[in-house]
């Protein structure tokens, strides 16, 4: 066998491997049943009323959020930013806390992409997006603001770190050229079409898991 029939016989190998993990990949993205997913969905059903439905899962490393159906496949992957801080559930820390959370309100619905708000979710005007790697000074609550509820004792709910309390949205952003970066100080921010048409999507109610 000379030199070329063997480089031949190594890239149709090489081909045929390539092949073989691109089709497992895409079918973990279709079913959405790697191991965390898995042991996060099977986990949630101590927090879930009835049937589990959508639950969103955040996964800082990545800086992504996934949106996982009833047939725990995965429907849609989103663009997010956590905090630059890092992880952490203290009050005042500016940190993105872990663990399991309610969103009890979906603030903004009708309202036009750009408008921001207020904590109290009053709309104040239209924001400015960057969609450049500009760090702005303000860290504005843009198009929708998702609430967070704390589900786990000691970890995101009871005093001092409590993400409803300490104000923890999901949240759309003027900064959307950050996303993909930890930029935010402790909320979960999205790009504005994204969160607007997430919004439409998923209910109150829904469970949100942030993963380290």
């Amino acid at each position: 066998m000379d030199s070329i029939e063997k480089k031949v016989i190594y890239f149709f190998i090489l081909m045929v491997f390539a092949c073989v993990i691109f089709s497992e990949e895409n079918e973990n993205m279709e079913t959405g049943l790697d191991s965390i997913f898995a042991d996060i969905l099977l986990r949630s059903e101590q927090f879930s009323h009835n049937s589990i439905g959508n639950i969103l899962i955040v996964k800082v490393g990545e800086q992504k959020m996934y949106l996982i159906d009833e047939n725990m496949k995965i429907k849609q992957i989103f663009l997010v930013s956590t905090a630059k801080n890092g992880i952490g559930n203290l009050k005042g820390s500016n940190k993105t806390p872990l663990g399991f959370h309610r969103i009890v309100k979906i603030a903004g619905r009708g309202e036009e992409k750009g408008v921001f708000f207020n904590n109290d979710f009053k709309v104040l005007g239209f924001a400015k997006i960057y969609t450049d790697t500009t760090d702005s000074p303000d860290d504005m609550l843009t198009s929708r603001v998702f609430v967070l509820e704390g589900l786990e004792d000691g970890v995101n709910k009871g005093e001092n770190i409590d993400s409803f309390d300490r104000k923890i949205f999901v949240h759309g952003t003027n900064e959307e050229g950050l996303l993909g970066k930890p930029m935010s100080k402790g909320c979960i921010r999205m790009n504005n079409d994204d969160i607007i048409n997430l919004a439409e999507i998923i209910a109150e109610g829904t469970l949100l898991y942030i993963n380290e």
